[in-house]
């Protein structure tokens, strides 16, 4: 067990390395920007993190084999890319926002471990892609902006979104020049948007394209918006999308099929 209780600041190039069964930063904030490291929290047991981490050019692995992970804190790099994985589900609450801020900041949820993924807070990278790989609840609003450039927000198969019912809670993704992909490749359910529980807006400003890829339903949600800010590129629906909100459905881009 790893219990944090004072601030930790780093300056050389190993950063803060964690291992163990759980562990809980609620009293003290992590900083290794004063150096090339980065933080690596990778244990069996429960992670909190409860007060900040702060990273530059270092990645920030949390990480948890055998139990939960719960963010509550801010995560930040520069070029340093951002990985949250757990076996027994990840909570990041609206405190526990991901920002990333230069070339290589990519971000990761749900990649290796199989936990779900019940999240609260929004996540910005620097034209850099963020990948999400478990199937995910809205517990609050989130928006995940990449920049204007060729960052993707990429939601994998098993990625599946709804609301937790205490919402409605909306999505608002900001891709830029990127991709934005419910799914990767075409079948039932894959990436499926408001499956068991509507959301409620889905809010894409920007997109280089946008595809929606289960087929038979793709989306429930209030509203859906495609191009709000700048027009997306081509659309691509692979499935039925259903609303239930006074704007409906409204698409800008390139082509629709």
């Amino acid at each position: 067990t790893v219990d944090v209780n004072g601030s930790v600041t780093t300056t050389g190039a190993s950063g803060f390395a964690s291992n163990g069964t759980s562990f809980d930063n609620t009293g003290g904030a992590i900083d290794t920007s004063g150096g090339t490291g980065g933080i690596t929290i990778d244990h069996s047991g429960a992670v909190t993190v409860a007060a900040s981490l702060t990273s530059a050019a270092g990645s920030v692995v949390i990480n948890s084999t055998g139990s939960t992970v719960a963010v509550s804190a801010a995560v930040e790099t520069t070029t340093g890319a951002v990985t949250v994985d757990s076996d027994g589900g990840t909570t990041i609450s609206v405190a526990g926002s991901i920002t990333t801020t230069g070339a290589g900041g990519t971000v990761s949820l749900g990649v290796t471990g199989a936990g779900a993924i019940s999240t609260a807070g929004n996540i910005t990278t620097a034209n850099e892609t963020v990948r999400i790989a478990r199937a995910v609840s809205l517990t609050g609003t989130i928006t995940i902006d990449t920049d204007t450039g060729a960052g993707d927000i990429d939601f994998d198969d098993a990625a599946t979104i709804n609301d937790d019912g205490l919402g409605p809670w909306n999505l608002i993704l900001t891709a830029g020049a990127g991709a934005v992909s419910f799914g990767d490749t075409e079948a039932a359910g894959n990436g499926r948007i408001g499956g068991t529980q509507a959301i409620g807006n889905l809010d894409i400003t920007s997109a280089g394209n946008v595809s929606f890829f289960s087929t038979g339903n793709a989306a429930a949600a209030a509203n859906v918006t495609i191009g709000s800010g700048t027009a997306a590129g081509a659309v691509d629906i692979n499935g039925a999308i259903t609303t239930t909100g006074a704007t409906g459905f409204s698409s800008e881009g390139t082509s629709s099929t």
